[in-house]
């Protein structure tokens, strides 16, 4: 496993992290039993996994980490969680103060390596600066939390208004921002990306494969939009597979090619994935242990689809 410097936090992260969000929620979904999560996380840990990302609002899954993590050195892992300010904003809820202290209890630690501000975009930024930030910050200074960020709001801001915003405006707040890269989503690396290494601020890069990539009629659909819109040439990527060139050499599939693609862009720290199955799991550290696509596959990739975003 490749481990690589998570920004100005000077914190060691895995090149393949484990995010509990998403469908999957830590196989919650898929109906996995205590015994499974723990094997799964055994085996996370035994590939070299040590960046672990979830939140308070993602069903038990803190708790399930708390429970699978139990016994293992606190310096041999780092924890990432979240708590949802525009939640809050709009209908109350649990406070940023008691988030953070029921995500300690939850996962039975006394400190969380990294702390996120969920979905910040540019109606909300100044509020979570102004007003929730400082309660953060003071929680930091109890030992509470190491390092502070926020995550892109994908769906209201694909384009990266928010992470810009906040890049641009108050760079020495952020120590760690998550956002979307890959294949169909390459946007952030015009401007957003370049301003995270100029700061020296970490980039977690979360759901570099998700629905439209892995759904042929979502992913076919998303491209006849895109050759309507010009965001790409009305005779590209045509067909039922037109993502299978990629598939060559030592790739082994599409999905795998999404890893290394969103891996191997600069500033990358750590790109999440959120299966529950052990050998999706191997596969995907395997993809990444072979390192990045060939330099001409990237490039057409960026010839390709430069342009895009997809909020899915």
């Amino acid at each position: 496993m490749e481990y690589r410097t998570l920004g100005r936090t000077g914190l060691k992260v895995s090149l393949l992290g484990y995010g509990t969000g998403g469908s999957r929620k830590f196989g919650a979904a898929q109906g996995t039993t205590a015994a499974d999560r723990q094997g799964f996380v055994r085996r996370a840990l035994d590939l070299g996994v040590n960046f672990f990302d979830t939140a308070g609002g993602y069903g038990e899954s803190e708790t399930y980490l708390g429970e699978t993590l139990a016994g293992e050195p606190r310096d041999s892992y780092v924890l990432e969680t979240k708590w949802d300010g525009g939640a809050f904003l709009e209908s109350g809820g649990i406070t940023v103060t008691d988030s953070v202290e029921r995500s300690l209890v939850r996962m039975r630690t006394d400190h969380i390596d990294v702390f996120l501000f969920h979905m910040i975009d540019v109606p909300v930024y100044e509020i979570h600066r102004d007003r929730f930030y400082p309660e953060v910050a003071k929680l930091k200074e109890q030992g509470k939390i190491g390092h502070i960020g926020f995550t892109q709001t994908i769906k209201r801001e694909p384009k990266f208004e928010g992470v810009m915003k906040a890049l641009e405006s108050d760079p020495n707040l952020w120590d760690v921002v998550m956002l979307k890269y890959g294949i169909m989503n390459q946007q952030a690396a015009k401007a957003a990306l370049p301003l995270a290494k100029k700061h020296d601020i970490g980039i977690v890069n979360m759901a570099v494969v998700r629905t439209t990539l892995t759904n042929p009629d979502a992913m076919r659909s998303r491209l006849d939009e895109w050759r309507a819109d010009g965001t790409i040439s009305p005779d590209a990527l045509m067909g039922d597979s037109p993502f299978d060139w990629l598939v060559n050499g030592d790739v082994a599939s599409v999905a795998e090619a999404a890893y290394r693609f969103g891996a191997y862009e600069d500033p990358m720290s750590t790109v999440l994935t959120g299966t529950s199955n052990i050998s999706h799991l191997e596969s995907n550290v395997a993809a990444l242990v072979r390192g990045p696509l060939t330099d001409s596959d990237t490039a057409k990739l960026v010839e390709l689809l430069g342009e895009s975003w997809s909020p899915d």
